[in-house]
C-alpha cells in the first residue's frame, strides 16, 4: 500500500470515527426504537407513491407499513391474502384503505404504482413477474426468487417493462453496514483474507411446521437466514460472484429436502470484484465463512460479520438491523514511528518490531432511522425520477445504473444460493407452482 493510499484511509477511519462520536448524542436507542415502529407518523404530501402490500404478511408491518408511516411521499394503499377475511383483517388492523380477496386482484388495482412482495419464498417470482406485467414497480422480499433461472426471468420481464424492481436487502440500505463495506474495500485493513458471516436463529423462533421449512414453498436455511449470508460476502468486499468450494447442509426436514442449517466455504477468483477499489482489497486467495441455522440451541438470535486482512480486522455485531444498536470494532496494525527493531512502546497494543496495534469501536446511526426506513426512501425517490418525465437526464441515468445494478445483484445472489444448495447436495428449490406441478405429474404416475 502506497503511502498516498494509506492517508486516504487514515482520513476515512478518522472522519468515521468522529460521526460515530456526534451521532451517538444524535438519536439514542429509545428514539431508535420508536422511529423502527413508526412512531411520530408524517403528513403525507398530496399525490404519494400508492403501494400495495402483497401478502398479509409480519414482515411486512415492519419492512413496510411503519417505515411508510414515517415517509411523506409514500402510502400504504392495499393489501391482499389468499384468504378474503385475512387481508380484511390485516387490512382493518393497520389502517390500510383497501382489501383485496386475491394476489390478482391486487396487481390488477389500477390506483397502486408499486407492489411489495411478501408471500412465502415459493410465491415471490411468480407474483413479481405478474405486478411487473401489470405495469407496476416491484419491492421483492428477500430471497428475490426460488432459483437463479427464475431470477433471471423476472428481471428480464423488469427490463422489458423499463419498471423498478429491487430485492429488499434491508440491512445494506443503513449507514453502519455502507461504513462497514467502505473500510473493506478502500483497503483500510490491507487485503482482505477472510471473511466470515453467522446469522443463528433459535430453534424457539419458528415451529417445525413454520413456511420457512416447507419444500413446496421454497423453504429452507439457505432463503431465510442463509440469503443475508450470501449476500453479505458479496456486499462487503464489493465482490458480485465468489464461488464455493464446500457446502454442508444439517438439521435436515420435510423429508430430507430441506435445510435447518447450512456451513459453507466460499472463494473469490482474481477480477471477480464488481468495483475498481474492491479489486485491489480482495487477496488473491481470500476465503468466505458461511454460517446459518433457523435451529440453533442459543437463547437469543446471533448475527455477525467478521473481515480479517494483511493490516487489521473488522468485525461488526448485529448487522441485520443496526438500528437497534451494534458495534463495530476495528483493528489496525501499524508501524510504529522509527521503524522495526522499536521496542520503546511497551503498552500493551506494541507489538513488537516496530509495530502496533490501534483499536477503535464505533457505532454508526446516521438519521437514526431503520434500515426498512432507508430502504423505501431510496425505492420510492428512484421510482419518482423513472416516472418524471422533466427529470434531469443525469438523474435518470443513476437511476437506470441502480436498476442494472438491482438486476445483476439479484441474479449473482440466487446463483450463490444455488451453487451453495448443489454443493450440499440438496435440490435446487422450485417455484410453488412449478413444485405443485411436478407433484401432481408424480401423483398422476404412482396411480397408473
Amino acid at each position: 500500500m502506497d503511502e498516498e493510499s494509506a492517508a486516504v484511509h487514515t482520513t476515512y477511519l478518522t472522519d468515521l470515527i468522529a460521526q460515530s462520536k456526534h451521532n451517538k448524542g444524535a438519536a439514542g436507542q429509545l428514539q431508535r426504537v420508536l422511529n423502527f415502529l413508526g412512531h411520530n407518523p408524517v403528513q403525507k404530501t398530496d399525490n404519494p407513491v400508492r403501494i400495495g402490500v402483497l401478502g398479509a404478511s409480519q414482515v411486512a408491518t415492519y419492512a413496510l407499513i411503519w417505515p411508510a408511516q414515517r415517509i411523506a411521499d409514500v402510502e400504504v394503499a392495499a393489501v391482499a391474502a389468499r384468504d378474503p377475511k385475512r387481508a380484511a383483517d390485516y387490512a382493518k388492523k393497520h389502517g390500510i384503505p383497501v382489501a383485496h380477496g386475491s394476489y390478482q386482484q391486487l396487481v390488477d388495482d389500477p390506483s397502486l404504482t408499486a407492489i411489495y412482495v411478501a408471500t412465502p419464498n415459493g410465491l415471490h417470482g411468480e407474483w413479481a413477474e405478474a405486478a411487473l406485467r401489470a405495469g407496476k414497480h416491484v419491492l421483492c422480499e428477500k430471497p428475490f426468487t426460488a432459483n437463479a433461472e427464475e431470477a433471471r426471468l423476472v428481471q428480464s420481464v423488469a427490463a422489458k417493462q423499463r419498471l423498478l424492481c429491487r430485492e429488499a436487502f434491508h440491512y445494506k440500505e443503513h449507514p453502519a453496514n455502507k461504513a462497514v463495506a467502505q473500510l473493506l474495500q478502500s483497503g483500510a485493513i490491507g487485503q482482505l483474507q477472510q471473511l466470515a458471516v453467522q446469522v443463528l436463529i433459535p430453534a424457539w423462533a419458528f415451529s417445525k411446521d413454520d413456511i420457512r421449512f416447507q419444500a413446496r414453498l421454497a423453504g429452507g436455511t439457505m432463503m431465510d437466514a442463509g440469503c443475508y449470508c450470501a449476500h453479505t460476502l458479496r456486499f462487503f468486499p464489493g465482490c458480485s460472484r465468489p464461488h464455493v468450494t464446500s457446502a454442508t447442509a444439517g438439521k435436515l426436514m420435510d423429508g430430507g429436502a430441506v435445510d435447518g442449517r447450512m456451513q459453507a466455504t466460499l472463494a473469490y477468483p482474481k477480477g471477480s470484484s464488481s468495483s475498481s477499489s474492491s479489486s485491489s482489497a480482495l487477496g488473491a486467495a481470500a476465503v468466505g465463512k458461511l454460517e446459518a441455522d433457523l435451529r440453533h440451541k442459543g437463547l437469543w438470535p446471533r448475527t455477525r460479520f467478521v473481515a480479517t486482512g494483511t493490516l487489521g480486522r473488522v468485525e461488526i455485531n448485529n448487522f441485520i438491523l443496526p438500528s437497534m444498536g451494534h458495534n463495530i470494532s476495528i483493528t489496525r496494525t501499524l508501524a510504529q514511528p522509527g521503524g522495526p527493531g522499536n521496542k520503546s512502546d511497551c503498552s500493551p497494543d506494541s507489538l513488537g518490531d516496530g509495530l502496533k496495534e490501534q483499536r477503535h469501536s464505533i457505532e454508526v446511526y446516521g438519521s437514526g432511522e431503520s434500515n426498512y426506513y432507508y430502504q423505501l426512501t431510496r425505492f420510492i425517490s428512484d421510482l419518482r425520477v423513472l416516472e418524471d418525465k422533466q427529470a434531469p437526464k443525469e438523474a435518470k441515468r443513476a437511476v437506470q445504473r441502480a436498476m442494472d445494478d438491482d438486476a445483476r445483484d439479484a441474479i449473482d445472489n440466487m446463483t450463490l444460493i444455488d451453487s451453495i444448495y448443489t454443493a450440499a447436495g440438496l435440490p435446487l428449490r422450485q417455484p410453488t407452482h412449478v413444485a405443485a406441478a411436478a407433484a401432481a405429474a408424480a401423483a398422476s404416475k404412482a396411480v397408473k
